[in-house]
C-alpha cells in the first residue's frame, strides 16, 4: 500500500537535523491486529538479525497514525529456534525518525526451555572428542561465525531447500564472506554439506543443504536440539577443553588464553588467530547461556 505524504526529521551526529519528504511510498505490514485499546503493527522476521531496518516500523506507523486515534503499538518480531522473541518500540516524537525507543521485549516458546548446567555437563560426560581441528588434517576451515543463533536460523532456512552461497548471503542479510564463514561453520560441526548441482540449464551451481545429521537435529524439540548442538560442539577438541576450564573455573577464558590453546591445536594459521577466536569465545558462551534462556 502506499504511505500517503508526509515528512520527518533525522537526527545528525553533531545535533543538527534534515527533513525527508514522503509522498506514497511503498509501505509493507506483515501484520496488524486491534483491540479496544490500542493497534498493534508488527513486523515478522524467521531468521535471527543483529538490527533492522527503522523504516519498516516508521513508515506503516506513520500511515496508521494518520488513519486511527488509538495508541498505535509497534512490534517487532523474530521467530527462530522456536523462541518467538518480541520487541516493542515507540517513537517519542511522531515526526522524528531518530526518536524510536525499545519499551520492552520478551521471549516465549511453546515447548520446554529449560536446560540446567547439569544437563549439559552429562552431555560434556557423554561425548567422545572425534576432531583435533588441526588444519593440517581438514578441509574445512576453522570457525569464523560468531553468532551461534544465526547458524541455528541457517540450518532451519537450509530445511526449507537448498541453497546458493548468493542466496543465503541475501536471505541472512550479510555479504557474501559471512556466508562462505557461517556455511562453513555448519560443516565444522557436520550440519550443512556442500555439492555442484545441475540447473535446468544445465549449469552447475554449487549450493549448500543439510547433511543427514542437520535433517535430524533440525527436527529435534527445542531442548533436545540445544543439547544435541552442544555434543557437536564439544566433539571438537578444543572446545571440550574449554568447556571443562569454564565448568570448573566458573568463568569464560579471556581471548589470550583462548588464543594459546588455539595455537596448541594449530588450528589456522597464526595471523587468523585473534579474528577467530571472538568465535570460540562466543560458541563457549552460547552454551553456557542455555540455562538463562
Amino acid at each position: 500500500m502506499g504511505t500517503g505524504v508526509f515528512s520527518f526529521r533525522v537526527d545528525r551526529h553533531r545535533g543538527t537535523a534534515f527533513q525527508v519528504d514522503v509522498e506514497n511510498a511503498q509501505c509493507e505490514i506483515d501484520g496488524g491486529m486491534e483491540n479496544d485499546n490500542s493497534v498493534v503493527i508488527l513486523e515478522a522476521k524467521n531468521v535471527v538479525h543483529p538490527d533492522f531496518h527503522v523504516r519498516q516500523l516508521y513508515y506503516p506507523y506513520r500511515l496508521w497514525a494518520s488513519k486511527v486515534n488509538k495508541p498505535i503499538r509497534l512490534v517487532f518480531s523474530i521467530y527462530s529456534n522456536q523462541i518467538y522473541r518480541l520487541f516493542e518500540y515507540e517513537f517519542e516524537d511522531k515526526n522524528n525518525y531518530s526518536s524510536i525507543r525499545l519499551v520492552k521485549s520478551k521471549n516465549y516458546s511453546l515447548q520446554d526451555t529449560d536446560i540446567s548446567l547439569n544437563e549439559i555437563y552429562d552431555v560434556y560426560s557423554n561425548v567422545e572428542v572425534v576432531y583435533d581441528d588441526n588444519q593440517n588434517k581438514t578441509d574445512i576451515p576453522f570457525i569464523q561465525a560468531n553468532s551461534f543463533e544465526r547458524i541455528i536460523s541457517l540450518m532451519e532456512l537450509l530445511f526449507e531447500e537448498e541453497r546458493t552461497a548468493e542466496n543465503i548471503a541475501e536471505k541472512m542479510e550479510f555479504d557474501l564472506r559471512q556466508s562462505d564463514y557461517y556455511h562453513n561453520a555448519g560443516r565444522y560441526l557436520g550440519l550443512f554439506e556442500k555439492k555442484a548441482v545441475k540447473e535446468e540449464d544445465g549449469k552447475k551451481v554449487k549450493k549448500v543443504f543439510l547433511s543427514r545429521l542437520g535433517r535430524d537435529t533440525v527436527k529435534l524439540r527445542y531442548k533436545e536440539r540445544q543439547l544435541k548442538l552442544v555434543s557437536l560442539i564439544l566433539e571438537h577438541e578444543i572446545f571440550n577443553k574449554l568447556f571443562l576450564k569454564v565448568y570448573n573455573g566458573g568463568e569464560l577464558p579471556t581471548k589470550e588464553e583462548i588464543q594459546n590453546i588455539m595455537r596448541e591445536n594449530n588450528v589456522c594459521n597464526d595471523q587468523q588467530i585473534v579474528r577467530r577466536s571472538s568465535s570460540v569465545y562466543s560458541w563457549l558462551k552460547w552454551i553456557f547461556n542455555l540455562q538463562n534462556i
